[in-house]
């Protein structure tokens, strides 16, 4: 039924609802008290759920801080491949590893990241091999020659001088000199294209036939002169500039083959002359 509209005692019209009734305020309290209930059992629904989880968290940390510490899962073996220069106490050593140690509180990447900062070593790969076992793969860096920077450091086949060598080494290593370390620091990709020119002279004359029976002794690295070659036995040095380094090298034997057909001996050859390319100095011991 349509409400009818009465006037008030101030005689503005009002609605009136008809037949239906207005709550009491008993059940507005009714109804705001089952609201109320049906909270709290949500609420105490939910901390149980949240109690319950909690409870099972901690039961299975502790169950997992058993497992990790189970005699089956420690530590016995660690295999390491790949290490020449470095020795299994020195990389259990640098890695911070224990045997005995819990293996699943070991981390594999910190353990590489540790041992990635040694300078013998190039890369590393670190793995878990459960139950007890723990593999290390090294590639270790390889020293091409000795560079004398102030004193003396191996240098790899990147050019990139890693590791202090001793004295005794440039006897079993080619020695490149003429590169200032204060040059290599600030300009260190030009410093390491010369270190790698002087490699790529090097294997040009480890293959040529012209040379086999010469020992490279030191490689004299120059930024506006080139690159000179010294030799044993002799003494004999090969001043080769820049560039055509094979076209270079084949004169320098052809010249070499002329001066001992002539039971002579050359102390210095010059084939860095870039206006007459083709002229050969050389300079004879003895004189």
């Amino acid at each position: 039924m349509a409400g009818r509209a009465n006037k008030n005692k101030d005689g503005f019209r009002r609605r009136t609802t008809g037949n239906r009734r207005l709550p009491s305020s008993n059940e507005e309290r009714l109804v705001r008290l089952s609201q109320a209930h049906h909270l709290l059992r949500v609420v105490t629904t939910v901390t149980l759920v949240i109690c319950a989880a909690v409870a099972l968290f901690i039961l299975s940390l502790k169950g997992y801080e058993k497992m990790v510490k189970s005699p089956k899962l420690m530590l016995k073996t660690v295999h390491i491949v790949g290490n020449k220069e470095l020795s299994e106490k020195e990389v259990l050593t640098t890695g911070m590893i224990k045997k005995g140690t819990p293996i699943l509180e070991l981390d594999p990447a910190a353990i590489a990241a540790k041992l990635a900062a040694h300078p013998w070593i190039r890369d590393v790969n670190v793995q878990r091999q459960l139950p007890d076992r723990m593999l290390i793969e090294i590639s270790e860096r390889t020293p091409m020659a000795v560079i004398a920077l102030e004193k003396l450091y191996f240098v790899d086949d990147e050019g990139f001088p890693f590791v202090a060598a001793p004295l005794s080494a440039a006897n079993n290593f080619p020695l490149i000199t003429g590169i200032e370390k204060q040059f290599f620091m600030s300009h260190k990709e030009d410093a390491e294209s010369l270190v790698k020119l002087a490699f790529n002279t090097m294997a040009l004359i480890k293959n040529s036939a012209a040379f086999k029976g010469y020992k490279i002794e030191e490689v004299h690295c120059n930024t506006f002169s080139g690159i000179e070659v010294e030799f044993a036995p002799g003494p004999l040095r090969i001043n080769l500039g820049y560039g055509n380094y094979n076209d270079k090298l084949d004169r320098a034997a052809r010249v070499l083959a002329t001066l001992k057909q002539q039971s002579k001996k050359a102390r210095i050859l010059y084939l860095d002359n870039d206006k007459q390319r083709q002229l050969v100095v050389a300079k004879l011991a003895g004189r």
